[in-house]
């Protein structure tokens, strides 16, 4: 989407972190291809099925989707997560002392309700319209944000639009005709312009 560069030579760092996730995956894939053909540890393939392929299609990979990471495409990723995470714990149930074992339910009892209070806590803010409203008015940190992606890629043109409509004033106009400027050729952004201009005539 352009607010984070791409990776355009081998030589660029985040290149190391790419080849030990692939790495790990072919190593997790092997695993659960010889646990499949053997008849062994089905719930791990399964969960790592469930991970990895209904994500496949909004990955960038086989096809350009026209949307980022959304939790629309994460819902079925996310079953097989819970899948793994509690095959996970089954097997250290099964292998830890009474002790160790209650320490493990301790602790998923203390993340269960960590999320539970958080989702309650969540909840009040969809109580009304104006509480979700107050709730999602957060101008500085919108701006923070924006302003780092502009840092990342200074020729985000959609990072400027949205700083345009949390400004007011001069800056407003300023960043508009920045984008303008950058992109010359588009006639949506001129229109933006434009539209500012006539309404803020008394900054000409």
């Amino acid at each position: 989407m352009g607010s984070i560069p791409l990776v355009a030579s081998f030589s660029d760092s985040r290149n190391i972190g790419t080849c030990i996730l692939i790495a790990l995956s072919l190593v997790l894939a092997y695993k659960c291809f010889v646990d499949f053909e053997e008849q062994k540890q089905i719930p791990l393939v399964l969960s790592c099925l469930l991970l990895v392929l209904p994500f496949l299609p909004a990955a960038n990979i086989l096809v350009t989707v026209g949307f980022v990471i959304a939790e629309r495409v994460l819902y079925i990723p996310s079953s097989g997560f819970v899948l793994l995470v509690a095959y996970g714990v089954q097997l250290m149930c099964s292998r830890a002392t009474h002790k160790q074992k209650s320490l493990i339910c301790s602790v998923i009892i203390l993340v269960l309700c960590c999320f539970a209070a958080k989702t309650h806590i969540r909840n009040k803010d969809w109580a009304s319209r104006e509480t979700l409203s107050r709730r999602m008015n957060r101008t500085t940190e919108a701006m923070a944000m924006l302003e780092r992606c502009l840092s990342l890629n200074s020729e985000y043109t959609p990072a400027y639009l949205l700083l345009a409509k949390l400004h007011a004033g001069p800056i407003a106009g300023r960043l508009l005709r920045h984008v303008a400027l950058l992109a010359p050729h588009s006639p949506d952004h001129a229109a933006y312009y434009a539209a500012w201009l006539a309404k803020h005539s008394e900054y000409l």
